[in-house]
C-alpha cells in the first residue's frame, strides 16, 4: 500500500500512457483494415463482373455451338440419305468365283455418290 501512495502519480501516467499508445494502435489497425477491406472488395467485385462475363460469353457460345451443331446433323442426314438414295437398289459388286468383281455400273455409281459427297462437303463449307 505504500507503494502505491508513493508512486500513484507514476502509475497513472504509465497506464494514461499506454492507454493512449493502444488507442493509437487501435486506430492505425482499424483504419489500415478499412483501407484494405476497400481495396480487396473492389478486386473482388472486378473479379467477378469478369468471371460473369466470361460465363455469359461461354453460355452464348455453347448455345450457338448446339445449334450450328443441330443444323450440321440434319444437313449430314439429309446428305447421308441423298447419297443411299443414289447407291440404293444398284449391283456394286458380284461374287464370282469366291472373289469379289465390281460390276460394269460400279465406276460410274462411285463417281456419282463421290460428286454427291463432294458437293455436300462444299454446301458445308458455306
Amino acid at each position: 500500500m505504500l507503494l502505491l501512495q508513493l508512486f500513484w502519480k507514476q502509475i497513472a501516467l504509465v497506464l494514461l500512457v499506454l492507454g493512449g499508445l493502444f488507442a493509437v494502435y487501435e486506430r492505425g489497425h482499424y483504419d489500415g483494415y478499412e483501407k484494405a477491406e476497400v481495396k480487396y472488395v473492389k478486386m473482388i467485385n472486378d473479379e467477378t463482373i469478369k468471371t460473369n462475363t466470361k460465363i455469359t460469353a461461354i453460355e452464348a457460345n455453347s448455345n450457338t455451338l448446339v445449334t450450328e451443331s443441330r443444323i450440321a446433323n440434319e444437313a449430314l442426314a439429309k446428305d447421308i440419305k441423298g447419297i443411299l438414295y443414289g447407291v440404293k437398289g444398284k449391283t456394286l459388286t458380284i461374287i464370282k468365283d469366291g472373289g469379289c468383281t465390281p460390276t460394269l455400273t460400279f465406276s460410274e455409281t462411285f463417281n456419282s455418290v463421290n460428286k454427291r459427297v463432294n458437293q455436300s462437303m462444299k454446301d458445308n463449307q458455306k
